[in-house]
C-alpha cells in the first residue's frame, strides 16, 4: 500500500475518499492508494489545543478488512511524530455503525498502542428543547438586546472571539468565521463588555455543534438562548444541534437548559 500527504495542489485526485475534511494548513491530511493507482482510503487530523484529532477516518467499503485504516492511522502517526511529541484522539460513540470503537481496540499493538475509553457526554440538541426550556417560557421582557455576533460592529465582534481561544483552536478569523452558522451565533454586550456569547459551528461532516456557550449572569444567557430557539424553530426545523458536556459548567446548562435532549457516550481513542 502506497501513501500520499494530501495538498491543496492534488486534492481534487482524492474527493472520493476525503470530501469536505481536507485540513490542509492546520494538519495533516493523507491517502492510501494501491501500486495501480486505485484510491483506496484518506485520514485527516486536525491539530487542535495543542494535540491532533481525527476528523475523518475513511476507506472504500470493498477494500475494508485489509489493514488500510490500520496503515492510514500508523503512516499518520509516523508524521506527526516527526513534527513534535504530540497525541492523537479520535472521539466516536460507542454504538456508531462506523464501527470505531472495534477498529481502535483491533489496532492496538506493541508498536501502535491505543487506549481507548468514557471521554464525556454528547447531547443532540432539537428544536423542541430549545422551546422547550423551562426557562425560556419566561413572559416579559428581556433584560438585554441579543445581536448577531457577526452583524456586531468588528471591534466588539473580535472582542466576543478573543473569549473563544482558550476553548476553540481559531487559526485564523476568515477560517473560524466560515464554520459559523451565523443565524445561530449570538452576543449580548454592555458598555463595550460581551456579557453573553454563543457559538454554533458546522463540523466536517456538516452537523451543527453548539461549540461555545458563555455568559456572566442569567438573564444575559437567557437572552441569547430566546432568539436562538426562535431561529432554530424557523429555520432548522428536523435539524440537530450537537453539545459537549466536557466539563462541569457545560454539563450543568446541559442538564437545566435541556433537561429532555438525548445523551450519547462518547468515547476516545488515543495512540
Amino acid at each position: 500500500m502506497n501513501y500520499i500527504r494530501v495538498t491543496n495542489e492534488n486534492k481534487a485526485e482524492f474527493d472520493s475518499v476525503l470530501p469536505g475534511a481536507f485540513c490542509d494548513g492546520r494538519g495533516i491530511s493523507l491517502a492510501a492508494y494501491e501500486d495501480d493507482g486505485t484510491v483506496c482510503g484518506a485520514v485527516s487530523v486536525l491539530y487542535s489545543g495543542y494535540e491532533y484529532k481525527v476528523v475523518w477516518l475513511y476507506v472504500s467499503p470493498e477494500k475494508r478488512l485489509n489493514k488500510i485504516g490500520t496503515g492510514l492511522i500508523k503512516e499518520v502517526r509516523r508524521m506527526v511524530n516527526s513534527l513534535g511529541i504530540c497525541p492523537i484522539r479520535a472521539e466516536f460513540d460507542v454504538d456508531d455503525e462506523s464501527g470505531l470503537y472495534d477498529f481502535f481496540l483491533a489496532i492496538s499493538t506493541p508498536d501502535l498502542v491505543v487506549d481507548v475509553d468514557y471521554a464525556y457526554d454528547r447531547y443532540a440538541v432539537t428544536t423542541e428543547d430549545f422551546t422547550g426550556a423551562e426557562i425560556l417560557k419566561k413572559k416579559g421582557e428581556m433584560d438585554y438586546a441579543p445581536e448577531y455576533l457577526f452583524d456586531m460592529p468588528e471591534e466588539l465582534r473580535n472582542k466576543a472571539l478573543d473569549k473563544t481561544m482558550d476553548h476553540l483552536t481559531i487559526s485564523s478569523p476568515e477560517d473560524f468565521e466560515a464554520t459559523c452558522e451565523k443565524k445561530l451565533c449570538f452576543a449580548v454586550e454592555k458598555g463595550g463588555d460581551i456579557l453573553s456569547l454563543m457559538i454554533v459551528q458546522r463540523d466536517a461532516a456538516g452537523d451543527l455543534n453548539l461549540s461555545y456557550l458563555y455568559s456572566l449572569d442569567g438573564k444575559a444567557l437567557m437572552s441569547i438562548l430566546v432568539p436562538a430557539a426562535k431561529e432554530a424553530k424557523k429555520n432548522y426545523k428536523g435539524r440537530r444541534i450537537y453539545f459537549d458536556a466536557v466539563t462541569d459548567a457545560s454539563a450543568l446548562i446541559a442538564r437545566n437548559f435541556f433537561p429532555n435532549a438525548k445523551k450519547k457516550l462518547i468515547y476516545e481513542a488515543e495512540f
